[in-house]
C-alpha cells in the first residue's frame, strides 16, 4: 500500500508540474505575441494625445556663437586670413575676393575673402571694406557664403549680415555694424549674436499644442496657427527656434530679422519646418547697441 501511495503521489506531482510548465509556456508565448503587435499606423504615427499649454520656445543654441576668446582653431584660421591680407589686395588679387557691395572704383565697397592663394578653404572668414581708396581688413569677421550689405550713407553706418552657422536645414546669420568716419576710416562697432535673437523671441513668445494643431502666441495673443502634417515622426514634443535666423534691409535702411520656428518630434534632434510661419522683429540701432522690437507674423506670408 505504501508503495502504491508513493506511486500515486509521484504521478500527481508530475501532472502538477506539467500544468505549471504549460501555463508558464502559454504566458511566455502570449507576451511575445503581444509585444510584436503594431503600435503605430501605416504612416508610423503613434496615437498619443499631445496637449501643451503656454510653453516657452526651446532654443537650439545654449550660448553665444561668438566666444569671448577665440579657440586655438579659430585663432589659427584668423592668422591665416591675416597672412593673405598682408600678401594680397582686392585691386590685384580679385580672384580671391567677391565684391558684395559697390565696385573697385566706388567711394565705398565691400569684399569677402572666398579662398586662399592655393584655393585653401578659410571657413568663410575675412572682410575687406574699401573706403576712399584705402582697404580696411577685418580677418575675424565670418561672412558665410552669401553675405548681405546695407549702407546708410546719411548716417555713415554700414551693416553686414553673414551666415555663421550653415548646413542642411540650417541658416543662421549674425549682424555686424561698421562706422565710416569723416576721414574715411572704417571701424567695427557693434555685433548682434544670433543667440541674443533666439533668447529675445523665447522671452516674448509661447506656444500651445493640441494634437496636431500648433498655436503661436505673443504675450498670450494668438498670432499664428499651424496644423502639423509630418507623418511617421512620432509624437510632437516641442517647438524650437535658433536654426533659421536671417536679416532683411529695405530701401530706407530699416532692418528686419526673420525667424522660423521648427517642430521637434520624439527623442530626435532634427527640426521640421513644413508650413511653419516666419516671425519677424524690427532691429534698430540705438546709440551703441541694437534693439529688437515689434514681433509679428511676417507680412509676406
Amino acid at each position: 500500500m505504501k508503495l502504491i501511495k508513493k506511486y500515486l503521489m509521484l504521478i500527481s506531482l508530475v501532472i502538477g508540474m506539467s500544468i505549471v510548465v504549460t501555463a508558464c509556456g502559454q504566458g511566455g508565448t502570449a507576451d511575445a505575441k503581444e509585444s510584436t503587435e503594431p503600435t503605430a499606423d501605416e504612416d508610423g504615427n503613434i496615437e498619443i494625445d499631445v496637449n501643451i499649454s503656454g510653453s516657452q520656445f526651446h532654443g537650439t543654441m545654449n550660448k553665444n556663437w561668438k566666444k569671448d576668446e577665440p579657440t586655438k582653431k579659430e585663432l589659427k584660421n584668423i592668422e591665416q586670413v591675416k597672412s593673405i591680407f598682408n600678401t594680397s589686395n582686392v585691386e590685384v588679387s580679385s580672384d580671391l575676393y567677391e565684391c558684395i557691395y559697390g565696385d573697385i572704383d566706388s567711394p565705398l565697397s565691400v569684399w569677402s575673402l572666398v579662398k586662399g592663394k592655393d584655393d585653401e578653404f578659410l571657413n568663410n572668414y575675412g572682410i575687406v571694406i574699401r573706403s576712399n581708396g584705402t582697404n580696411y581688413d577685418f580677418a575675424e569677421i565670418c561672412h558665410g557664403k552669401n553675405p548681405i550689405v546695407d549702407y546708410d550713407e546719411g548716417k555713415k553706418v554700414l551693416f553686414i549680415a553673414g551666415d555663421v552657422i550653415e548646413g542642411t536645414g540650417t541658416h543662421v546669420e549674425a549682424l555686424y555694424v561698421f562706422e565710416v568716419k569723416d576721414n574715411g576710416e572704417v571701424v567695427n562697432t557693434i555685433y548682434l549674436d544670433p543667440f541674443e535673437v533666439q533668447e529675445y523671441f523665447k522671452k516674448q513668445m509661447t506656444y500651445d499644442v493640441h494634437n496636431n494643431m500648433i498655436t503661436l502666441k505673443l504675450k498670450n495673443r494668438k498670432i499664428a496657427e499651424v496644423e502639423n502634417t509630418e507623418d511617421g515622426e512620432g509624437a510632437l514634443r516641442a517647438v524650437a527656434i535658433g536654426e533659421q535666423i536671417a536679416y532683411e534691409f529695405d530701401e530706407d535702411h530699416n532692418i528686419k530679422v526673420n525667424v522660423t520656428p521648427g517642430v521637434k518630434f520624439g527623442v530626435g534632434s532634427n527640426l521640421y519646418y513644413e508650413d511653419m510661419p516666419i516671425i519677424s522683429a524690427d532691429v534698430k540701432l540705438e546709440k551703441d547697441k541694437l534693439e529688437l522690437s515689434n514681433i509679428r507674423l511676417n507680412e509676406e506670408e
